[in-house]
């Protein structure tokens, strides 16, 4: 039985804010955002008898992603900041 292998392609929008504190006690949000481009290869795995248990159903993706748009701020202070585009590698395990 063999394996299936899938393409797969995504447009993400990701970001996330923290809490920090500033150097004169006070505190403040740090927000980032982006856009991702994503290509990626997934292997689905079939259950096969003779493997170990671990990794019957080890599934495995691979990607490459191009990130931009990518935007740092602060709520209080006002700092506003647009890092270059980058690229990223990605691999994903799951069971």
């Amino acid at each position: 039985i063999s394996d299936d292998y899938w393409l797969t392609l995504t447009v993400e929008w990701g970001g996330n804010n923290w809490a920090v504190k500033l150097p004169d006690g006070s505190c403040d949000m740090l927000l980032y955002k982006d856009w991702r481009a994503v290509i990626g290869i997934e292997r689905r795995r079939k259950p096969q008898q003779s493997a170990h248990s671990a990794f019957r159903y080890m599934n495995c993706t691979v990607e490459l992603g191009y990130t931009f748009s990518r935007e740092i701020t602060t709520e209080r202070i006002g700092i506003k900041k647009s890092p270059e585009d980058t690229i990223f590698v990605r691999v994903k395990l799951s069971f």
